[in-house]
């Protein structure tokens, strides 16, 4: 059971920022419309779209995931590089979908459709974040490394 101290240690510490801005940025991928906009080419909707969903879904699981595992920060390194491995599935078949059904481009005659653009830059966002979380973990478990080559 975590207690409010801990749930409060938590919340202090920089990596739980980050992975729950990444958390946020793969919210904002979801219910963006970018991943609606193949809707009319029938593969991108019946093969991609769904994936993207999924890998999607469980990439904030495991960023959420993570975050619940800070008493253990070894474990929560290893979380956040698994998922960032998922992340970059997750831009792979997302830009490679997009691509595949000519749908890609955020220029339009108009200009550039900002709609598209901040839901296309989404999973660089998360895995940025994701990056800056595994860093911060990383200082943590090495201070604490030479806090105990001090005693």
């Amino acid at each position: 059971m975590v207690t409010h101290y801990q749930t409060v240690s938590m919340i202090r510490r920089i990596q739980t920022v980050y992975l729950t801005l990444a958390v946020a940025a793969l919210v904002v991928l979801a219910s963006n419309g970018v991943v609606h906009a193949g809707a009319a080419d029938a593969t991108f909707r019946t093969v991609f779209r769904p994936v993207i969903f999924a890998v999607t879904g469980l990439a904030a699981v495991m960023m959420l995931a993570s975050i619940l595992l800070f008493k253990d920060r070894i474990r929560q390194r290893r979380a956040i590089i698994v998922t960032q491995l998922i992340l970059l599935t997750l831009m792979v078949i997302l830009y490679g979908g997009l691509y595949a059904s000519d749908v890609l481009f955020v220029r339009t005659t108009a200009g550039v459709d900002v709609a598209r653009l901040v839901g296309v830059s989404m999973p660089l966002v998360a895995y940025v974040c994701c990056l800056f979380a595994r860093r911060a973990v990383t200082r943590d478990i090495e201070r604490i490394r030479s806090m105990d080559r001090l005693r």
